[in-house]
């Protein structure tokens, strides 16, 4: 049985002269590659302007213009729905840090983009969680997330929806792991002794239940690519133990750059302060700004060395970088306090309770 042919949309420049792009175009149908629409990115150095360049593509609907490239790929996905773009264009049109955008945005709509001599495939998300779910993910390793899960675990418990927390680590434990820290003994000795005994006792499913109170559940993790998915985990195993318990939400939470590998109703993205804005914001980074609906910017009161005046400048650039991924995205500046957490020295934890706000 053939296999289903795969619908792509090409991406072009004016600086290639028409009749070179019409011949590669042949090229890949004669290849099998079925063409159903093609976006001109900018760019007229080898274009009349009196006239549309002929792309061989016969209807003229098949092809988009636009000056600005990533309008151009967002209208021809919006009309073409392909299942892969294939990147034609190249310098000075498209450098390496827009090609990376392009990419993100392609990969946000599930759409493969690929090119010359790289392929970017959309991780699967699938939709696995059988209740609401909020996914809290960040743009690398002590960005705060685990933090702000447990702070939005609190907020619903209070509101009489406490959740279970599923949590990811590079040093989570075998087989998906329940902490219920109301039968669970969470008190220094017990977690030592759980470190004397092989087991990580600092895991992030153990900090949630501490800080949260709540249920979690530990999946483990090994890698992460450039829009986070995890080369192996045990992710899916933990939401299904979640599907089954009486919580009526799940929060899912990131480890690292690695976004949990299913499917989640809200994302809210963790970047610090301190982070590389052109790391955070740039390469693949807006991936997991295009699958958020708002971004907590944690240690946002840490200055540079310089001057404070330079970290308001340094954050309202970060900001500035968000607002051009996703202009309409909620930014939320935060710190981080800590506060001593009363706690039996053995038996189950009890809840903590922050200090009042000011």
């Amino acid at each position: 049985m053939s296999s289903p042919s795969v619908r792509t949309l090409v991406l072009v420049d004016g600086e290639h002269y028409p009749p070179v792009v019409r011949t590669a175009l042949l090229e890949l149908r004669a290849a099998g590659c079925d063409i159903i629409g093609v976006a001109l990115l900018g760019g007229g150095e080898k274009l009349r302007t009196d006239e549309v360049p002929d792309y061989g593509i016969g209807d003229p609907d098949d092809l988009v213009t636009a000056t600005d490239p990533l309008a151009a790929m967002l209208t021809a996905l919006d009309r073409f729905a392909p299942d892969e773009v294939l990147d034609l264009s190249d310098e000075p049109i498209v450098d390496a840090r827009r090609r990376m955008l392009l990419a993100a945005h392609a990969l946000r709509r599930g759409v493969r983009y690929r090119g010359a001599d790289f392929s970017f495939e959309p991780p699967a998300r699938p939709r696995l969680a059988a209740k609401p779910s909020i996914a809290v993910i960040g743009t690398g390793k002590r960005a705060g997330k685990t933090a702000v899960a447990a702070a939005v675990a609190r907020v619903l418990a209070a509101a009489g929806r406490a959740p279970a927390i599923v949590a990811m680590g590079r040093g989570g434990p075998a087989e998906p792991e329940i902490i219920d820290p109301a039968r669970v003994d969470l008190s220094p000795a017990a977690l030592l002794a759980r470190a004397d005994a092989g087991h990580h006792a600092a895991s992030d499913h153990l900090e949630d239940a501490l800080a949260a109170g709540v249920v979690t559940i530990g999946t483990r993790r090994c890698g992460g690519g450039l829009a986070g998915a995890p080369a192996s985990s045990t992710f899916a195993a933990g939401v299904d133990l979640a599907n089954g318990r009486r919580e009526p939400l799940v929060v899912l939470e990131g480890s690292g750059a690695a976004i949990p590998p299913v499917h989640a109703d809200a994302t809210v993205c963790v970047i610090p302060a301190t982070a590389d804005v052109e790391l955070a914001t740039g390469y693949l980074g807006p991936y997991a700004l295009l699958l958020s609906d708002a971004v907590v910017v944690t240690l946002s009161e840490i200055p540079p060395p310089d001057s404070s005046r330079a970290a308001q400048r340094s954050l309202a650039g970060l900001e500035d970088r968000i607002r051009g991924i996703t202009p309409e995205i909620p930014v939320l500046f935060t710190v981080l306090r800590p506060w001593p957490s009363p706690r039996s020295r053995s038996g189950p934890s009890s809840l903590p309770r922050p200090p009042p706000s000011r």
